[in-house]
């Protein structure tokens, strides 16, 4: 059984399907393809570095980043991105379904770079799996915290995400979903916190 740890997250995916860390892909890290693209922004007309109007720290494209899972199985590819909040210390200032996005769109130009270059051999092999399924599925796996840990950072609708994502990628996926442990919708694998587990 094809089992993934995410932070306090463990995955555990059926015996006939391919499943991976994306992000800790060699052709990723080693080769170093979450590089690509990773420029400081210029402005065109004066050719200053462009900076944050709240920091004003220089603003530098992010490179190439990916989802956190690739999954396999009857011809169809999941990209699974993790979002565990239980324990978080802080927001982002991208929003949660532009980050996603993103993270897909890498994902999908990393699928398509390792089906060809890269030079480990499992790797190579999911992602030519990958480029030959028949479907693509997104999935925002989103753990929040519980109701007296929430006044510091206010809960998230799952349905607004959900929705925002489905207008942003619905050429990719018109129906990606965005689930949590206690609400897995009948998906194939199983999430459990390792925490939980453990005590």
């Amino acid at each position: 059984m094809p089992t993934i740890v995410e932070g306090d997250l463990k995955f555990d995916f059926p015996n006939d399907w391919q499943a991976s860390k994306l992000d800790d892909w060699s052709c990723y890290r080693v080769e170093k393809f979450y590089k690509v693209g990773n420029v400081r922004r210029i402005c065109k007309d004066c050719s200053t570095a462009v900076v944050c109007q709240n920091c004003e720290k220089k603003v530098w494209r992010g490179g190439v980043k990916s989802v956190d899972i690739v999954a396999i199985n009857d011809s169809i590819c999941w990209l699974i991105e993790i979002k565990d909040y239980r324990l978080r210390t802080g927001t982002k200032m991208i929003e949660l379904a532009d980050e996603i996005v993103l993270k897909v769109l890498g994902s999908l130009s990393l699928l398509a770079v390792a089906s060809i270059k890269a030079r480990n051999s499992t790797e190579k092999e999911i992602a030519q799996s990958a480029m030959t399924c028949e479907q693509l599925r997104i999935v925002l796996h989103f753990e929040q915290p519980t109701a007296h840990n929430s006044a510091l950072y206010p809960a998230l609708n799952p349905a607004n995400i959900k929705q925002k994502l489905q207008q942003l990628i619905q050429s990719i996926d018109p129906h990606p979903q965005v689930v949590e442990m206690s609400q897995m919708r009948s998906l194939g694998w199983s999430v459990n916190s390792i925490a939980t587990a453990t005590t």
